[in-house]
């Protein structure tokens, strides 16, 4: 049988197309192809070399504590060191080969033997390290140039930026504003201008020097942990002149003072054995408002939520009622049955009655109805209610039932307890 001319092309299109079919249908082995830098956890890193331009870096975790053993000496930053190798808590494989043979020793790149930075991290025991690779310009979206060790090809790849990598010894020792263990202070003393007051530790109680008013621990102690977690902003020549305020700190034998600028934008130049540095100025404000700002001026007795039973929230037209599980802390609506809420949104209500707190004393309302009424239930059976009424210029107006004044509270405590409810802002009538 003859076949037409026309049958021989569809056939040779068929099979044409049937070949590129089953090319396609063939999986793409090309980025399974790439190299991978190995999964190291942080945990698992125990020495780290960064070398650029002969200059070597080594840093050490020894008991559990980073320390850079050259060129420098002393405790690491252990914030930086954290940033960089979290990073390779999962593999990284290269995203892309970029330039299998590059001239000018990768110059174009950023990967020449001046601007190459050569990243070496071991785990314990290891005779040669895990990763060990060298990291160039970045190369935009988050990726950086990247060239192996014992390879000349560049690769794109997403390790964290070259920025993570490139700082200068000094930047890897610890970079806290406090050098001392702010654990160890038995007392701060402060003073300017305005204020003269002490801060004093007795059997790890924290109290202030002849001030007789009851103290928020909370505060206070939040207070001074902001100041062990400062840390040094940009370094400069010049000195304080003229403190706005002294901190005098008391660690062991040891009287350590603080010299601190004038703010400017919400920053301050620090002058503290022997470094002068730029920092942010708000945990050092808080110790300029003298001891009046650590009394305690919580408006509800709650010493833990542990001692309450039930909150019921009131409005003319809702009325909810929550219960606490006291075996697991939990809380759940006994009353309408027909509501959800959310359990995150409780907690951080429940947390916010704790420690609400009074902004302003003032008259208080008459002739005004609350808008919503909080009853907070403790274990005992005593119950203390929490009246709101509405926004005022400088928060919301609030009041404690027994007590005979009301009192301003901060606008987003007050959203905080109403969305716990599942409820939105009060409203000015």
């Amino acid at each position: 049988m003859k076949i037409l001319l026309k049958t021989k092309m569809l056939m040779t299109l068929s099979i044409g197309l049937s070949i590129v079919t089953i090319m396609d249908l063939r999986p793409d082995t090309t980025t399974n192809t790439l190299p991978v830098l190995v999964e190291m956890l942080k945990d698992d890193v125990q020495r780290i070399e960064l070398t650029q331009q002969g200059n070597k870096i080594v840093l050490e975790k020894s008991n559990d504590e980073w320390i850079q053993v050259s060129p420098l000496n002393g405790v690491a930053d252990w914030a930086r060191i954290k940033a960089m190798v979290l990073n390779f808590r999962k593999s990284i494989a290269m995203d892309v080969l970029v330039d299998p043979n590059p001239t000018d020793d990768g110059k174009t790149y950023g990967l020449d033997a001046s601007n190459a930075i050569t990243v070496e991290m071991w785990k314990a025991n290891a005779s040669i390290p895990d990763i060990s690779f060298e990291v160039g310009q970045d190369a935009g979206e988050g990726a950086s140039f990247v060239r192996l060790h014992g390879s000349e090809a560049v690769y794109r790849a997403h390790i964290g930026g070259r920025r993570r990598f490139a700082y200068d010894a000094s930047d890897w020792l610890n970079q806290r504003l406090l050098q001392f263990d702010v654990a160890e202070m038995t007392e701060v003393q402060v003073e300017s201008d305005d204020v003269l007051y002490s801060l004093v530790k007795t059997d790890d109680v924290w109290s202030i020097q002849g001030f007789d008013a009851a103290l928020d621990a909370q505060k206070l102690s939040m207070a001074l942990q902001s100041l062990s977690v400062m840390r040094i902003g940009e370094r400069v020549d010049q000195t304080v002149q003229t403190p706005w305020m002294t901190m005098t700190f008391q660690v062991a034998n040891e009287s350590i003072p603080m010299q601190i600028g004038t703010p400017v934008e919400r920053m301050s130049l620090v002058s503290l054995e022997g470094r002068n540095t730029m920092v942010p100025v708000t945990p050092l404000e808080r110790f300029s408002y003298g001891p009046a700002y650590f009394k305690d001026t919580r408006v509800l007795s709650i010493g833990s939520r542990d001692e309450l039973d039930l909150i019921r929230y009131t409005t003319e037209v809702m009325d909810i009622i929550i219960q606490q599980d006291l075996s697991n802390g939990f809380w759940k609506v006994l009353q309408p049955t027909n509501i959800d809420l959310e359990m995150r949104d409780v907690f951080f209500m429940v947390n916010t009655l704790s420690s609400l707190a009074s902004v302003q004393q003032v008259p208080l309302p008459i002739n005004q109805r609350a808008q919503v009424t909080i009853d907070i239930r403790r274990l005992t059976g005593e119950v203390q209610r929490l009246f709101i009424y509405g926004p005022q210029e400088d928060g919301i107006l609030c009041a404690v039932d027994g007590q005979e004044f009301g009192f301003i509270s901060p606008e987003e405590d007050i959203e905080r307890i109403l969305n716990g409810f599942g409820q939105s802002s009060i409203v000015k009538k």
